[in-house]
């Protein structure tokens, strides 16, 4: 079952607690900007301890950046084992079934490449 989560607002050092699938996150009440998930399991800290908040600031920016660098890493690596296989299929003798592998390989990349978008 599904628990509510944590939503913070740095600004005002306020927490929110939500349904953690609700479609957008929730308003601080004080402030109006958007409040930022930090998940349930995260103690949110006293509207007093200034420091804290900026830890917990540093901790989900390095959290976000740890991920992007993940994604990148992954990309990279899918990137390599394509090609990878399109090396191998356009070493081998022609047919349909290979032309058709190599088309599908090829489109993967150009998808891996720009970010996925087409």
């Amino acid at each position: 079952m599904p628990s509510n989560h944590n939503f913070v607002c740095f600004e005002c050092r306020v927490s929110v607690r939500r349904f953690k699938l609700a479609e957008f996150a929730p308003l601080c009440p004080h402030c109006g900007l958007d409040c930022t998930s930090i998940g349930y399991k995260i103690p949110v800290p006293s509207k007093d301890d200034v420091a804290a908040w900026k830890r917990l600031y540093a901790d989900l920016q390095e959290a976000k950046r740890r991920d992007v660098m993940t994604q990148e890493e992954n990309r990279v690596a899918l990137t390599h084992v394509l090609e990878r296989q399109l090396e191998r299929l356009e070493s081998q003798s022609t047919n349909p079934a290979r032309e058709r592998a190599i088309r599908d390989l090829k489109k993967r990349l150009a998808r891996g490449l720009d970010g996925g978008r087409k």
